[in-house]
């Protein structure tokens, strides 16, 4: 009987590692690995302190008010009125998340840290408001 137990408990033991790791994670996440060690602070994601420093070090480079013309497809993202509407309409998420049949974005480079694309998210997830 207790052979069967412990078949059991193994059987089911990956499971409750990845709950409790779900559990305590919340959303709050750590990155640490050689190049950068950092806290990623999403629990008070505001458009201004957190997208908009995210915009800038990755999207403005070509969708910027001096560039969307020319390298940025007319796409300007600069300024939350530019913004909302992608943020609202499900595209913003889709091309930073590079799901299928969207423009991977930033486009000829890697996806967005883990820590920028959940910071977009919650965002969005929390409204897109201007604050």
């Amino acid at each position: 009987m207790k052979q069967r137990r412990l078949g059991d408990l193994i059987k089911i033991a990956p499971f409750i590692i990845l709950f409790i790791g779900l559990f305590f994670s919340g959303e709050s996440c750590t990155f640490n690995n050689e190049e950068d060690l950092y806290e990623c602070d999403t629990l008070q994601v505001t458009y201004s302190n957190s997208v908009v420093p995210v915009l800038e070090n990755n999207c403005y480079v070509c969708h910027g008010i001096d560039k969307y013309a020319v390298s940025g497809g007319g796409n300007l993202l600069e300024g939350y009125d530019n913004i909302e509407p992608y943020a609202t309409g499900g595209i913003l998420g889709s091309v930073i998340n590079h799901d299928p049949g969207f423009v991977q974005m930033p486009r000829d480079a890697g996806k967005l840290s883990e820590c920028d694309i959940a910071k977009v998210e919650i965002w969005i997830r929390e409204g897109a408001e201007n604050n």
